[in-house]
């Protein structure tokens, strides 16, 4: 059993963690094996997201109140809201409730976000396009050149 002490260190470090969070995503890591939690936890160091396990009557504590029975960890992100939503949706963690600049949103929308195109994905083919297009109006210009030296 942890003193008073210790739980008010938890509830004031859960607090200072949540405070400026882009996205908070509370989740199911039930059923998971150690290796899968630790690969977990691998993918959202290098996402630069902060993942914390809590009891829920100090979540509760914290401003955050959840009616759901299975244990919950927390993935706490300053400046991400897609990332979050992909790792937990990519690992067989079940999304519990979702935070997105303090208010709380709906699942489908956390849902939404991890079928997402990452940032990674999406400059490769937005260079692409720009690529073409100015391709395209080069070969204008060239052609509109040509008529006017005639």
């Amino acid at each position: 059993m942890i003193t008073r002490e210790k739980k008010d260190s938890v509830i004031k470090d859960i607090k200072a963690r949540l405070k400026g969070a882009k996205l908070v995503i509370l989740a199911d890591f039930t059923g998971l094996k150690n290796s899968q939690l630790d690969e977990l936890r691998r993918d959202f160091r290098e996402s630069n997201i902060e993942y914390k396990v809590a009891k829920k009557t100090l979540l509760k504590l914290s401003g955050i109140e959840t009616q759901y029975p299975g244990s919950i960890g927390l993935a706490i992100s300053r400046d991400d809201e897609i990332t979050p939503s992909k790792i937990i949706y990519n690992s067989k963690m079940k999304m519990i409730a979702g935070i997105l600049d303090g208010n709380p949103i709906d699942l489908t929308l956390l849902e939404t976000f991890a079928k997402l195109a990452t940032k990674d994905e999406l400059l490769p083919k937005f260079a692409y396009i720009l690529k073409g297009n100015i391709n395209k109006l080069i070969l204008i210009l060239k052609q509109h050149g040509e008529k006017g030296e005639k």
